[in-house]
């Protein structure tokens, strides 16, 4: 067994960037991801080190009476300056059938204007979370089109 070093709880001075990441993250989670009804929206800022800070978001979307459902998960570490994450998509359709998609992105390295501003860094998640979005959607769009056709195909010929 491990030895009780100290009954206190660790202790991590807080930095005021996290205070201004925080308050940014609200404007930011508040702008680009409803937060009402069936969608909740969280975020957390933590301050793992002095150089290293941990950014979470996290969304969840359900509607059963129209039968979907999606989770948006993203971390985002700023460590040494130098900001990397990972974003997750999770999409779930059942009306007709049981359809799921899923999208899990990792970023080694994301540029960012000025490191030891919240705006700056909430500027360059937002880029990238934008793009991610943006694309996926464009993809799920061109997928679902192109399985409808081969679908179409399949029917005109049964029938």
């Amino acid at each position: 067994m491990g030895e009780i070093v100290s009954e206190e709880p660790m202790q991590i001075a807080t930095s005021d960037l996290r205070e201004s990441l925080k308050t940014e993250l609200g404007t930011y989670t508040e702008s680009s991801f409803r937060n009402q009804g069936n969608t909740k929206c969280l975020f957390a800022v933590h301050q793992v080190a002095d150089d290293h800070l941990l950014i979470e978001i996290s969304c969840l979307n359900i509607k059963l009476e129209s039968m979907w459902a999606g989770e948006w998960q993203s971390t985002w570490n700023l460590k040494g300056g130098q900001l990397s994450g990972d974003l997750k998509i999770k999409s779930h359709y059942f009306e007709m059938g049981n359809m799921q998609f899923t999208l899990d992105k990792t970023f080694d390295s994301i540029p960012v204007k000025d490191a030891s501003s919240a705006k700056d860094i909430i500027a360059a998640i937002k880029k990238t979370e934008d793009k991610v979005s943006k694309n996926f959607w464009c993809n799920f769009e061109n997928s679902t089109k192109m399985n409808l056709k081969k679908c179409t195909k399949i029917f005109k010929k049964i029938c």
